[in-house]
């Protein structure tokens, strides 16, 4: 029962540590980046064959943080299985599997057979069947390693030693053995006699690990990581009420400038309604008058032709007298009808109408500006400097006697170049010189370059 609980709540606690974030199933073949982000080995392969398409590639991003990842190789098809394999993510589901009854054999798994696991070699850290254990206690190499029954790991409260070997990331083939205290960096013996024969503290893995759980700087990492992804987790929550509140006030903006081109638009209707309605009235009112006029000048016309029809009549047909008569009649009346057709047409006018209107269109550019204002949240935890109003307060000096000379923080520790002197200073904490490294030629800077 008591393994049971104790594989649940392993599975519970670390199930994302164990689940690859592309395919979202338990890792195969774990591979990771420096970002330290794990993936299977055909999962980062597919997603960088799938995003590189470069003719001259030079590395690749975190499916997950986007970070750059370098690598030196030409061929991405390479890249995956160049990649460090996490065997500490394999650990973890090895543990898993056993805690649960569900370790397969190892050496079985590799001829894709189905074998339960009897017991696990601590040495190998792999699980055998009953028949590959008779073999491992054959083998000359392997005949005097310690192989833990699987029972007896379910019934431990601790399987935590059956995995102390930790691969080398240069040497895959060699498990980490030494620890350099002056680069702080694991290594195997290889590195250790290549890269750290002249570094002064070098102890073996056992030795530097010993008590690391319970030691203060691995209490302090705890907490500035647990700190950092509190404050982080605070700054993303205010992010996301940032992001709510300015879409919010994107769509207020948005309505306002709706609601702004509905009263631009009902004033303009109300404009036009105005134009039409004085159009309409001066229409009607100048109608009338032309159809007054038109009367009047039709009626005049009538009487003039009616005179001519009876004084053309009275010569064709009619007597001397008659036409005598007639013709007195006509001009006794044709004065006041001239008089009449003189007065309405100094009346009479020419109408035309036109629109003239105000170039209202190419002056109205805009119909106001977006005011967008930014500045440094306030977010418990997190000190933000200001350089422009904050205090610079001398720790302590370096006496040196030159004047070219640049450097970097380095762990806590400083290092600095001389340039005219042509070497390298490393001082401690506290501004005490350690050591120095003469180099050939004149540097004026120097650099931490991560690898």
């Amino acid at each position: 029962m008591s393994a049971e609980v104790k594989g649940d709540k392993l599975k519970e606690d670390f199930d994302d540590l164990l689940t690859c974030t592309i395919c979202l199933e338990i890792f195969k073949e774990p591979k990771y980046l420096p970002c330290l982000h794990t993936f299977c080995k055909s999962c980062i392969n597919t997603y960088i064959n799938s995003t590189v398409k470069d003719n001259n590639p030079s590395g690749f991003k975190c499916p997950v943080c986007r970070r750059s990842v370098s690598i030196d190789d030409e061929k991405p098809d390479t890249w995956a299985n160049n990649l460090p394999g996490n065997h500490f993510i394999l650990s973890l589901i090895d543990r898993r599997s056993i805690q649960k009854s569900e370790k397969l054999c190892d050496t079985c798994t590799l001829e894709n057979i189905s074998q339960k696991a009897h017991s696990f070699c601590t040495v190998c850290e792999e699980a055998y069947c009953e028949s590959c254990q008779r073999c491992h206690k054959l083998y000359k190499m392997s005949r005097t390693h310690k192989l833990v029954p699987i029972t007896d790991i379910k019934a431990d409260t601790s399987i935590s030693d059956l995995f102390k070997h930790v691969t080398c990331k240069e040497h895959p083939d060699k498990t980490i053995e030494v620890n350099c205290q002056d680069h702080s960096k694991p290594c195997c013996t290889v590195c250790a006699t290549v890269h750290h024969r002249k570094c002064e503290q070098v102890v073996t893995i056992d030795k530097a690990a010993t008590g690391i759980k319970a030691s203060e700087k691995a209490k302090n990492l705890l907490t500035t990581l647990t700190e950092t992804s509190k404050t982080l987790g605070k700054v993303l929550q205010k992010q996301k009420t940032n992001k709510e509140n300015f879409e919010n006030g994107i769509e207020t903006v948005l309505q306002e400038i709706t609601t702004l081109r509905e009263k631009v638009c009902k004033h303009l209707n109300e404009l036009e309604q105005k134009l039409r309605d004085e159009a309409k009235s001066r229409r009607k009112e100048k109608l009338i008058k032309l159809d007054d006029e038109t009367t009047d000048l039709s009626s005049l016309k009538n009487i003039v032709d009616n005179w001519k029809s009876l004084f053309e009549a009275c010569i064709s047909q009619g007597s001397e007298i008659q036409c005598l008569i007639k013709m007195d009649e006509i001009l006794n009346n044709l004065s006041q009808t001239e008089n009449d057709i003189s007065q309405l047409l100094r009346e009479i006018r020419t109408l035309s109408v036109k629109f003239e209107y105000k170039d209202i269109i190419s002056e109205i550019t805009s119909l106001g500006s977006l005011v967008l204002n930014e500045h440094l949240p306030s977010i418990p935890g997190v000190k933000i400097a200001n350089y422009h109003t904050g205090k610079i307060r001398i720790v302590f000096t370096i006496d040196v006697t030159i004047n070219a000379v640049s450097g970097i923080f380095f762990n806590n520790d400083i290092i600095l170049t001389h340039h005219t002197q042509k070497k390298i200073v490393y001082y401690d904490s506290k501004g005490q010189q350690q050591e120095h490294l003469n180099i050939p030629n004149c540097s004026t800077d120097v650099a931490k370059v991560n690898q």
